[in-house]
């Protein structure tokens, strides 16, 4: 689906719509965490899509890796998305700032 989107007629847009509604529950979380006062980076929809495609390609690419895949564990894989979308590319840091 992702190929056949990438080669059609691009002026309909099935890309961005695909991408945004497969992402809308976590624009709402998104949404919430604003609501509730949370800094975003953007545009909630942005955001959510940001992720989505994020995750999308890095699965994509890891499932059909075959023999050249890294030799990365899933645990691994889980962990290194979940820290660099809690934390950005900043890292971890303590309560003062400091490192961790």
């Amino acid at each position: 689906m992702f190929q056949s989107a990438v080669v059609e007629d691009l002026s309909q847009a099935r890309l961005w719509h695909s991408l945004s509604v497969e992402t809308d529950v976590l624009r709402q979380h998104l949404e919430y965490l604003r609501g509730r006062g949370h800094p975003l980076p953007g545009d909630p929809t942005l955001v959510a899509a940001a992720i989505g495609g994020m995750l999308s390609m890095v699965g994509i690419a890891l499932l059909t890796a075959g023999r050249h895949a890294p030799d990365i564990g899933d645990d691994e894989v889980v962990d290194t998305l979940t820290d660099l979308l809690l934390h950005g590319l900043v890292g971890k840091t303590t309560v003062d700032g400091g490192e961790p």
